[in-house]
């Protein structure tokens, strides 16, 4: 419920702005790709959100919206430094499924053209994350047209849940490096000095999606069909 309010809210705020009502999980996305990749709000890159995001300069926006942009900012660095997991801003459940997948695939979309705003070439990345990269660009490619199904919903569970384990990694990796942290807050790999990576539990739930993309390539219904 605390999503849902979180979505409306943001979704009633960008109405007055004019036309981005059904922009909210494109802006978030986009944002979260900044967040990321060590981009701080108050970087001068992260002022450019409102031209990538809608085309004007931030002296167009409104006050609230500006605000809206620092505090989801803000919000987001603070959850991923903790490592406590995040929401994604999409439409509620109670949403048609084609909303929701069409939300999904521009989060994706935003998400890597906020990732490109600090990180010029994606090769910089790790192999890991590089095939994170990879992935997204295939949820990208989403077909939007589905019926509301139990088979779709844990479809779209699980898409969701690999944006935002793959948000984690990313900046546990590349963004965690522009702030301070207590000793322990990241485990540090022996053989790549500065490459911090996930900690055991996210891990093991990382290699449990793993699992599920080969269980669905082998039933000939994996990215290749998507």
């Amino acid at each position: 419920m605390q999503t849902e309010n979180a979505y409306r809210i943001a979704q009633n705020l960008f109405e007055r702005f004019g036309e981005h009502r059904d922009d909210v999980a494109a802006v978030s996305g986009l944002i979260l790709g900044m967040v990321a990749t060590g981009v701080k709000v108050d970087d001068k890159e992260f002022s450019t959100v409102p031209t990538l995001a809608f085309g004007v300069e931030p002296e167009e926006l409104s006050s609230d919206m500006l605000d809206w942009i620092r505090q989801y900012g803000k919000d987001n660095v603070q959850a991923l430094l903790e490592g406590v997991g995040f929401n994604l801003l999409l439409p509620p459940d109670s949403a048609l499924m084609s909303l929701r997948l069409a939300a999904l695939k521009e989060t994706a979309e935003s998400l890597l053209v906020g990732i490109g705003v600090k990180v010029k070439n994606f090769k910089d990345f790790s192999t890991e994350v590089q095939s994170m990269i990879d992935d997204l660009v295939e949820i990208t490619k989403l077909d939007c047209e589905a019926e509301d199904s139990n088979a779709n919903e844990s479809s779209f569970i699980v898409l969701e849940e690999y944006i935002k384990t793959a948000v984690q990694i990313i900046f546990e990796e590349c963004g965690a490096k522009a702030y301070p942290k207590d000793p322990g807050m990241f485990v540090l790999e022996d053989d790549i000095p500065g490459l911090t990576k996930l900690s055991a539990e996210r891990m093991a739930a990382h290699e449990k999606e793993v699992t599920y993309w080969e269980q669905l390539a082998k039933q000939g219904t994996g990215r290749d069909k998507r």
